[in-house]
């Protein structure tokens, strides 16, 4: 059936047990920041390091962001070896904004079919050019909505001050964590330092004219006015993903 100018309808749900950890002994790492040891650990490989830092410092204009690709591990508790990123593509961008569009989601999968089948989306990255190292109302807000799993975590990069900060889920809150580092990175990612003063924006920051206090769900249901191959979607966040089709509706659209 052609369902081309429908909408659909997806629901992102937390993964079931059959997503789960595979035994592993955990690597060599530096440890990078102050370690949140209620959080799960992250491991990222510095080649990931350079990627991201290369990307988001292209463009020091606006923001720009990707997901972080891997694996969930355990040794003997679980933890998250981040060995990959993609580049979101397709983004609608400003100085102090980037949303993800439909077409960001769906090229993002199709390229995880096509080059990390296999693994799971970790978290994402975004940039903030010259603001600082934080998670903004709009940046939980897309936190919450596609990545909901309790070891899946955000990297924030500040280019222009040269710092950068993971955050990830505490229970029903997201927190700021240290991370270790695996292997070295190039000379140029290592002036991007962690930022000590890792924050989350609870009042109005600089982009936001919105309630900042209203209640973040952790599941949310978005209309994509677009024709999507479904059998891809299951490369998405690492869970369970519900399709309907349904009269045209609203798009959504968030900023990070």
């Amino acid at each position: 059936m052609d369902h081309s100018g429908d909408d659909l309808d997806i629901t992102l749900r937390p993964p079931t047990a059959d997503v789960l950890v595979v035994e592993s002994v955990r690597p060599k790492a530096t440890v990078v920041g102050g370690l949140n040891r209620s959080l799960t650990d992250i491991y990222i490989d510095a080649s990931v390091l350079d990627d991201v830092w290369r990307h988001v410092t292209s463009d020091i204009t606006r923001e720009l962001g990707g997901v972080l690709i891997g694996h969930l591990l355990r040794d003997p508790n679980p933890y998250v070896r981040i060995s990959g990123s993609l580049s979101a593509r397709y983004t609608t961008t400003t100085a102090t904004s980037l949303t993800f569009t439909h077409d960001t989601w769906a090229d993002l999968l199709e390229r995880m079919d096509r080059e990390y089948r296999g693994h799971l989306i970790l978290g994402w990255y975004h940039s903030h050019p010259g603001h600082g190292v934080f998670m903004s109302h709009f940046d939980r807000f897309i936190h919450a909505s596609f990545f909901t799993n309790p070891w899946q975590c955000a990297l924030v990069v500040d280019p222009v001050n040269k710092r950068h900060g993971f955050f990830c889920w505490s229970d029903s809150q997201i927190a700021a964590t240290g991370y270790y580092r695996v292997g070295n990175t190039s000379a140029a990612s290592v002036c991007a330092l962690p930022d000590s003063n890792l924050r989350i924006q609870d009042n109005a920051d600089y982009r936001e004219q919105a309630e900042v206090n209203a209640p973040v769900p952790r599941e949310h249901t978005l209309t994509l006015r677009y024709t999507l191959r479904v059998q891809l979607l299951t490369y998405g966040v690492g869970g369970q993903i519900e399709v309907h089709w349904n009269e045209p509706g609203s798009r959504f659209s968030g900023e990070a």
